[in-house]
């Protein structure tokens, strides 16, 4: 009976030994507290959402987030920062679909405004469909449809573009 408890003994401790230390892959993903941060494929942020709440549904593979902050970032300093009502991420494909009083701020002061956006992460861009209104100080650009690129600073209005542009004080 003492050989059988020595032997199990042993083979209990051989089990649950680990073989060496284990390698973890760096994260694409990672959430902490309320916020969930992306990183590019050199370790770098490359956006980082913050919501009053989030819910993954692991069956559907989407997750969602109330009371929005997204900021996007190109190199260690935000780019461009993007509050919302809500934010659905469809995790498979990393797609992000906002709505509801969307006001974005690129770090060049220029904000702009609309209902309804998605992020494409193929071609790293915001993409709008609907009335977008733009401004910096006292100037002011709306249109239909939009695309705008965090990374190069880049805002191309698709339709009906009217600029009023008034002199800096």
């Amino acid at each position: 009976m003492l050989l059988a408890a020595i032997a199990g003994g042993a083979l209990w401790g051989l089990w649950t030994t680990p073989t060496g230390p284990k390698q973890q892959p760096e994260p694409t993903i990672a959430i902490g507290g309320p916020t969930l941060t992306r990183f590019d494929e050199g370790g770098q942020r490359w956006w980082e959402l913050e919501a009053g709440a989030i819910t993954l549904d692991e069956e559907s593979g989407e997750t969602l987030a109330e009371d929005v902050r997204l900021r996007f970032f190109r190199g260690d300093e935000v780019a461009l920062e993007v509050t919302a009502a809500r934010l659905l991420l469809f995790n498979r494909s990393e797609e992000m679909e906002l709505e509801g009083g969307i006001v974005a701020r690129n770090d060049q002061g220029v904000k702009f405004f609309t209902e309804r956006m998605r992020w494409d992460p193929e071609r790293a861009v915001l993409v709008g469909k609907g009335k977008l209104e733009v401004a910096k100080g006292e100037s002011r650009l709306t249109g239909k449809g939009f695309e705008y690129s965090p990374k190069e600073n880049r805002l191309e209005v698709k339709e009906g573009a009217h600029l009023i542009l008034l002199p800096e004080e």
